[in-house]
């Protein structure tokens, strides 16, 4: 008895249930809750760094959509790159990151397309090139939604992407400049008896000869100390991605220490329009193992465009060394 009266219990309930219609979900005004979006937008920014080369890389990227209700019509999203973004974006982080330069990237296609019943766009590109970021800092690209066809609205929190580019040098890809014109302009010392060092030396064209700082102590038993400077005129003014120095060779290829004492450890550059006003291009450590023929490159963070260019010696690799020495010194 009790068997057959669960079985009609479980019979009506299904039949219950097999004659009730689905119910269907009533938004009013549905449509406002409709968003188009960034889809790699997001609350932090996309870092991205490269081998400083003349090589275009790319960086994919589309717009998404989100709502109750399907799309009934293609959705063509514009996008554009806004500098003025770049402003508010340090401003928030706490950053001070400066436009890329116009010339170091380009979007290949503004556009994009979500179709019909669709969430998704095709993809399009945004392409950078390291060789023109102008140093090694890293730079900010904001790429933004511009636009929408119809009435879709721009979700304001995912409307740009920000891209932190950088660049590194493995291998210098600039040509040294000429230094026929090059004058030596001012120095803080040399060496000058017996012709043993003077400053025109270090641009000479001659890794065989040197700027040697003043070693000879005079009558008090005093000789000039760290920092040592000498200042190059170029004649013309040109755009500076960094220095190259060569050290004093040594004349005992056996010992790694001959003279790589003299070479500069800590170094500061600075390049002036007039020679008088001087800008920073920055400090930098050689940080090398001895060697009988010290050489190092240093790239500037940010290229710095002048006629003139001072390098100054902080110290040296000697520990308590007074003196210092360049053996040639270019510029690219």
């Amino acid at each position: 008895m009790t068997k057959t009266i669960r079985n009609i219990f479980i019979i009506g309930v299904g039949l219950l249930l097999f004659s009730c219609e689905p119910q269907s979900l009533s938004i009013e005004d549905s449509e406002q809750y409709s968003r188009v979006f960034m889809q790699s937008a997001g609350d932090i920014s996309i870092e991205k760094t490269y081998d400083i080369t003349d090589e275009w890389h790319q960086l994919a990227f589309g717009a998404g959509y989100g709502g109750f209700n399907q799309l009934t019509e293609n959705l063509v999203i514009t996008f554009e790159v806004q500098p003025e973004l770049v402003e508010p974006f340090n401003t928030q982080n706490g950053t001070n990151y400066e436009i890329a330069p116009e010339n170091s990237y380009r979007l290949v296609q503004n556009t994009v397309t979500i179709p019909v019943g669709k969430t998704g766009s095709n993809s399009t590109r945004l392409e950078v090139n390291p060789l023109h970021f102008g140093g090694t800092r890293p730079v900010l690209i904001p790429v933004s939604i511009q636009s929408t066809t119809g009435s879709v609205r721009i979700e304001e929190s995912k409307r740009t992407t920000y891209y932190v580019v950088s660049g590194g040098y493995v291998t210098n890809p600039y040509t040294p400049y000429a230094k026929n014109d090059w004058e030596i302009h001012d120095f803080s010392s040399e060496e000058d008896v017996n012709d043993e060092g003077p400053a025109w030396k270090a641009i000479d064209g001659d890794i065989n000869t040197n700027w040697l700082t003043k070693w000879r102590r005079d009558a008090n038993n005093q000789r000039p100390v760290h920092p040592h400077h000498v200042s190059i005129d170029m004649g013309v003014s040109q755009t500076m991605h960094g220095v190259q120095l060569f050290g004093r060779l040594g004349t005992n290829p056996t010992n790694m220490n001959h003279n790589f004492y003299l070479f500069p450890r800590l170094v500061n550059v600075e390049v002036s329009e007039d020679g008088s006003v001087w800008e920073s291009a920055g400090i930098y450590s050689t940080a090398l193992e001895p060697t009988p023929t010290p050489e190092f490159t240093i790239y500037f963070e940010q290229s710095v465009k002048g006629r003139y260019f001072r390098i100054t010696v902080v110290n040296s690799h000697s520990n308590n060394g007074d003196t210092s020495a360049i053996a040639e010194i270019e510029a690219f």
